[in-house]
């Protein structure tokens, strides 16, 4: 697999055209982009690539935790906050684009299970399910608290 990125048009009836792209492995599950940087969830690993150059984008970091899998991806301002198997950790990446920081994690433990993840202006909310207690929790957390 890999992140293709294409120019669309504005006008009805042009076609797609291919830019560039860049290797991500075989089962991305989510993308998301921030200005010139995109983060591919690929199994256990986030990819963050540079996309500046359309024509060539480069593969500048990568993140891994604890061996979970990042499950789904949402970018905003300097922040990217990643849902993993069970637990979900907001990135700053103002720093160091290809080794942003850890800003805030939010861990549940192995009994839960990822079920998504949105975002809104000033919030961010996450869903997880705990199967041996037939539990479903809902959080929401503020973004202004989370650097």
């Amino acid at each position: 697999g890999r992140v293709l990125l294409f120019a669309v048009a504005a006008v009805t009836g042009q076609e797609l055209v291919k830019v560039g792209s860049v290797g991500a492995g075989l089962l991305s599950t989510d993308l998301a982009r921030l200005g010139d940087y995109t983060f591919s969830l690929l199994d256990t690993t986030v990819k963050i690539t540079n996309v500046a150059d359309k024509m060539n984008p480069v593969e500048i970091g990568s993140l891994t935790h604890l061996g979970q899998k990042g499950l789904s991806v949402e970018a905003d301002g300097n922040l990217f906050y990643v849902g993993y198997e069970s637990s979900v950790i907001v990135y700053d990446m103002s720093t160091n684009p290809a080794n942003p920081d850890v800003v805030f994690t939010l861990d549940l433990g192995a009994d839960w299970h990822w079920r998504g993840m949105a975002q809104s202006a000033d919030h961010i909310f996450v869903s997880y399910f705990a199967p041996l207690a037939s539990t479903e929790t809902f959080y929401v957390l503020a973004k202004n608290t989370l650097t």
